[in-house]
Parts: C-alpha cells; sequence; structure tokens
C-alpha cells in the first residue's frame, strides 16, 4: 500500500472518530448532534489595477480600518499629466463647437463684405480703361522728363568744352554724363506709362481681378449660411471621444488610491512606500469584520440536520458557557473522505459531506484558529430553527 493511501486511510479514520464520538457524546442526548470545527475568517487581497511607485502606505499589520478608509495612494505623474492634457484637449473641443454653433461673428461678416467690395472695385475700374486725366498726367510726365533731359544734354556739351580747354575736372564731366544718361531712362519709362495708359489693361489682369471677386463672394456667402451640420456633428463627435477617454482615465486615477472594501484587521502589507507594484501586485491583505465561519463534516446518516438554512448553537473552547448562533450556508453535494468503494453497509457510514457554518458574532470576540463545537438538534426538535 502507498504512502498517501495510508496517509488517506488515516485521516479518514480521525474524521470519524470525531464525528462518532462528537454524536454520541452530551450524554448520549439523541436529540442534538455535536461535530467540532475550527474558526474561520474570509480574507481578501487588495491593490491596484494600475500599479506603480508606492508613495504612501497609510496601514500597519494588526490595525483596524473601516470600510472605504484610506490604505495606500501611488504616485501617477504619467496619469495625471495625461488628465491635464486631456482636459485641455475637451476645452478646445467645445470651443470649436461653440464657434460652429454661434455662427460667423459681426466682425468676420463686415470683413468679408469689405474684400467682395475690394474686389468688386479693382474690377471696375479694370474694366473701364484708364481714365482720360490719368493719360493727361502720363502725357505731362513725358513732357516734364523730355525738357529734362534737353536741358541735361545741353550742360553736358558745355561740360565737355571746358573740360577739353582744362577749366573743369574729369569728375564734373562724369557726373553731367552721368545725368544724361539718368534722364534718358526716366524719359524711357515715362514714355512706357504713357503708352500702357493708352492702350488700357490687359485681358489677363481683367480675368485675373474676375476671379478675386468670385471668390470673395463666395467667402461671403460661406459666411453667411453659417456652419454646416456634418461640421457640427463632426465637432460633438469630437467631444464625446475625449470625454470617453477622461472617463476612463478618471477610473485610472481613482486606482491609484487603495481603499479597504468593508471593515477589517490588516493580517500584512507586502510593501513599503518607494517600492515599485505591477499591476494587481497586493498591497495589503485584510481579515473581514463579522465574516467568522466554521468548516464541518457531517456523516451522511446525519444530512438532515445540516441542511442549508439550519441553525446551530457555538460553543468555543475560549469562552466556556457562552454559545454563539450559526447558520449553515453550505453543504457539499459529494462525498469526501471515503474509501474507493463502498462496498458494505457498515462502510457507508464513513462517509461525511462537507458544511459551512456562518457565525453570528456581533462581539467582535471570535478569531480565527479558535475550536468549537457546533451543535444541531434534531430537525422538527426546539432549537434547530424548524
Amino acid at each position: 500500500m502507498s504512502v498517501r493511501a495510508l496517509v488517506l486511510l488515516a485521516a479518514i479514520a480521525v474524521i470519524f472518530c470525531v464525528v462518532y464520538f462528537a454524536v454520541g457524546s452530551r450524554q448520549g442526548d439523541a436529540s442534538m448532534m455535536v461535530v467540532s470545527g475550527t474558526v474561520e475568517a474570509y480574507d481578501v487581497s487588495v491593490g491596484s489595477k494600475v500599479g506603480g511607485r508606492l508613495a504612501e502606505l497609510h496601514v500597519d499589520e494588526g490595525d483596524h480600518v473601516d470600510s472605504g478608509q484610506l490604505l495606500a495612494v501611488f504616485d501617477v505623474p504619467e496619469l495625471e499629466a495625461r488628465s491635464e492634457a486631456l482636459d485641455a484637449e475637451l476645452a478646445e473641443a467645445q470651443s470649436v463647437l461653440a464657434r460652429l454653433a454661434n455662427g460667423a461673428r459681426p466682425e468676420e461678416i463686415a470683413q468679408a463684405r469689405a474684400l467682395l467690395d475690394a474686389a468688386q472695385s479693382r474690377l471696375d475700374l479694370l474694366e473701364s480703361g484708364t481714365r482720360e486725366e490719368d493719360i493727361a498726367v502720363d502725357a505731362a510726365a513725358l513732357e516734364s522728363a523730355e525738357v529734362d533731359l534737353d536741358l541735361a544734354k545741353v550742360e553736358l556739351a558745355r561740360a565737355e568744352e571746358l573740360f577739353r580747354q582744362d577749366v573743369i575736372p574729369r569728375s564734373e564731366l562724369d557726373k553731367a554724363q552721368a545725368r544724361v544718361g539718368s534722364l534718358e531712362q526716366a524719359v524711357e519709362q515715362s514714355r512706357q506709362n504713357l503708352l500702357k495708359a493708352q492702350d488700357g489693361f490687359r485681358d489677363e489682369e481683367i480675368g485675373a481681378a474676375r476671379a478675386e471677386l468670385d471668390y470673395a463672394r463666395q467667402s461671403l456667402k460661406l459666411v453667411l449660411a453659417g456652419s454646416r451640420a456634418e461640421d457640427i456633428e463632426r465637432a460633438l463627435a469630437n467631444i464625446d471621444a475625449v470625454e470617453a477617454q477622461i472617463a476612463e482615465l478618471e477610473v485610472s486615477l481613482e486606482e491609484s488610491s487603495v481603499t479597504a472594501p468593508a471593515a477589517a484587521v490588516v493580517l500584512a502589507t507586502g510593501y513599503q512606500p518607494g517600492d515599485l507594484i505591477l499591476p494587481g501586485g497586493e498591497v495589503a491583505r485584510l481579515l473581514l469584520d463579522g465574516r467568522m465561519f466554521i468548516q464541518i463534516f457531517v456523516p451522511q446518516d446525519k444530512l438532515g440536520w445540516a441542511a442549508p438554512g439550519s441553525t446551530a448553537r457555538i460553543e468555543v473552547d475560549t469562552f466556556p458557557g457562552e454559545y454563539f448562533n450559526g447558520e449553515v450556508t453550505y453543504l457539499s453535494t459529494q462525498g469526501e473522505f471515503t474509501p474507493r468503494n463502498l462496498q458494505t453497509k457498515e462502510k457507508r457510514v464513513e462517509e461525511v459531506f462537507r458544511a459551512k457554518v456562518q457565525v453570528d458574532d456581533d462581539t467582535g470576540r471570535l478569531r480565527p484558529g479558535m475550536v468549537c463545537d457546533v451543535i444541531f438538534s434534531r430537525p422538527g426538535a426546539a432549537g434547530n430553527g424548524e
């Protein structure tokens, strides 16, 4: 026989003896069933889904905490920076929507009208051609330039004669020659201006002015028409997207603070401030208040005594003569710690079923590990709640 089989048989024998003697105790009272067990409690591991560097730890092992009490805080500068960026992005998106919903401002409409008027005036000027007075001005400018040029040529001839007679230096002659050249250019420019004025504006200039007028007219039309429906819908969708990101980020920011889910006692704290903790890492383990239970094993011929909902009295060795109330909350549907095959009726009495008894302890005196007896009354008898 293997070692594992021997251990299993020994465990079966111990449980059977405990149940047998417990049932047969209490001075042979057939109206009661007594089974032994140990007080246990529910514990919970608390941590953060985001993780990071632990900045603050507000509890130590053995501390009692209330529901919602702050246990630890993580340092999450990246999330805080992202939150500020999203707030700015949301403000910009709301500003865009406001502009689209309100339409163009009076200043924008006035500006568009002014551009249209300027384009119209330019086209009118080009299409009307050059005015007679403008041509007269250009002709007078040409005549004046020619007079100045003739006078400069006379002065140049005089300067050349004086230079040959060594009366004036070479620099005076150069100056006279330069003036003649400059005035010749001025006469030519005046002549071109007069010819242009007499010929009028070119067709391509008029075409460009007409295109500029059309553009100004369409711009004013768009400003007066206001925003398109699809532009407003796009702005609304952008706001929704940013708000969704903000909501998601707020959940992560909430996870940067670890709080107690219920009143409890701190069993252990696995980290200290400054430690880096992975997402989901355990920051503390808590023992929940008032969630005591006792795990027992009921023989198969007494299952009716410990059906779910049945009540029991719990007697703890630490508090002799006192009783706590309990209620069966779970009864296994499968037998445990039995031989492989139940071949005989005598062997069937060795089969037991695991059950869980919830303990009512308003005093808070029970502690995990306390040894106790769970006392059931025969179904239908007084004290069993049936």
